[in-house]
């Protein structure tokens, strides 16, 4: 019994000491594809608050209007992008907006 003690705080040191090596400087997007993992880095758009406005007005154009719920960025198509949650009664939309041209590239009615 003692030597099942010593394995599990053996293994929660070794864990904690591995993430604590392993600091992120910002969030990261995580893909599943298959059994394959890929870990994006991405910018968070709260960074450049002169962009978010542009970036609303692109969601809110693409979708005749309604209310941004969210702001993450994302990947669509292989291309880094801002998803955007906009709420129009009933209805809700995830639109993407291309980070560097900040126009709506796609549409995505979200199922209740």
């Amino acid at each position: 019994m003692v030597g099942m003690g010593l394995k599990a705080a053996a293994l929660l040191l070794g864990m904690t000491s591995m993430h604590a090596l392993n600091v992120h400087q910002g969030p990261v997007k995580v893909l599943r594809v298959g059994h394959n993992r890929v870990e994006l880095p991405v910018r968070s758009p709260y960074a450049h608050p002169a962009k978010l406005e542009q970036i609303e007005a692109a969601a809110l154009k693409a979708t005749g209007g309604g209310q941004i719920q969210a702001v993450t960025p994302s990947v669509w198509v292989g291309k880094p992008v801002w998803m955007c949650t906009v709420a129009e009664g009933r209805n809700v939309w995830h639109v993407m907006v291309d980070q560097t041209s900040l126009k709506a590239v796609s549409k995505i009615r979200v199922p209740e």
